[in-house]
């Protein structure tokens, strides 16, 4: 998709979000009364589709998203859950965006234009190119053929004295760090399952004074029916806690000494008979610092009926 601003595409996100709580309460909130297994029952003879609200975004768009790939990969995962040797581990998520709403925005290449910038998630950060550079289609050619991000930047990244096609935001190996994404399967018994994942994404608003980090964890459940695991609605939630530090994001900045604690975090999300549940916090900091975490100082728990799983933020 192609956005003007970032903070046009923050404001769709939160958007989408809220349409896709309101539907889910359509159905929900007169029927919560309900068994989980009269619950979902009554969701496969209505043929209530919890993501609607994407859906018809991206069929309003005429778009082929992130989202639309992923959710076709999760697909083919619980249809062979019927097979020898089959696991919950088996469908390897999007290693850069766990959010559903995010991902219906971009492409199925990790790709979103934000005004005249193309911006790809990369493995070692993010390539920013240039659409109305002459080189733009060959910088985004070699970064879709395997060409890595370094290799990038040395070919089309420009000098002092040309501007180049592309820039990169490089993700450095460090005890803090302010993006982040992982998402485990999880087999809970016989019946059970669950994916735990969470994410940290950066939003820098047009006047580049409000910088947002936001911290999202989600809740997949799957039950076993018949022979295949199926998607669920199961009561469940998300949580992320520990402790948020203030990432100094300026070229002087010391490496040794540019992670500082902010505060401590506790956020739970609902707990409800959901297929997807999720918490989401987000926190505001100061120009030239980021807000982010340090290694093995945030965490998020996930919780379906009486099981507990916790996995740990990761640079």
């Amino acid at each position: 998709m192609h956005f003007p601003s970032w903070e046009s595409f923050a404001t769709t996100v939160e958007s989408l979000e809220d349409q896709i709580e309101t539907h889910d309460d359509s159905f929900l909130v007169p029927n919560q009364h309900l068994s989980e297994d009269d619950l979902n029952d009554l969701e496969e003879s209505m043929g209530h589709e919890p993501d609607l609200p994407l859906i018809e975004y991206e069929l309003t768009h005429s778009f082929c998203s992130l989202r639309q790939v992923e959710a076709a990969a999760e697909n083919d995962w619980l249809d062979a859950s019927d097979q020898p040797g089959w696991t919950m581990n088996d469908w390897q998520e999007n290693q850069f965006l766990a959010d559903p709403v995010q991902q219906t925005l971009y492409n199925p290449y990790n790709e979103v234009i934000i005004c005249n910038v193309i911006y790809k998630d990369m493995e070692g950060g993010m390539l920013m190119i240039d659409v109305n550079h002459p080189d733009a289609v060959d910088a985004l050619s070699a970064a879709n053929n395997g060409v890595s991000l370094e290799e990038i930047i040395a070919t089309y990244g420009g000098d002092e004295e040309v501007s180049g096609a592309a820039t990169a935001d490089f993700t450095h190996p460090n005890t803090c760090f302010y993006e982040s994404s992982k998402s485990i399967g999880i087999q809970l018994d016989n019946t059970y399952g669950m994916r735990a994942s969470h994410q940290i994404r950066e939003r820098t608003f047009d006047n580049s004074y409000n910088d947002v980090n936001v911290f999202k964890a989600f809740t997949r459940n799957y039950k076993k029916k018949g022979s295949k695991m199926k998607k669920r609605r199961i009561s469940s939630s998300a949580r992320i806690f520990g402790d948020l530090f203030s990432i100094d994001e300026r070229p002087t900045a010391n490496p040794l000494d540019n992670c500082n604690y902010l505060k401590p975090i506790d956020d739970t999300g609902r707990y409800r008979k959901k297929r997807r549940s999720k918490v989401k916090a987000r926190e505001t900091h100061v120009p030239n610092l980021m807000t982010g975490t340090s290694l093995d100082e945030l965490e998020s728990e996930h919780r379906q009926r009486p099981f507990y799983n916790t996995i740990t933020f990761e640079n």
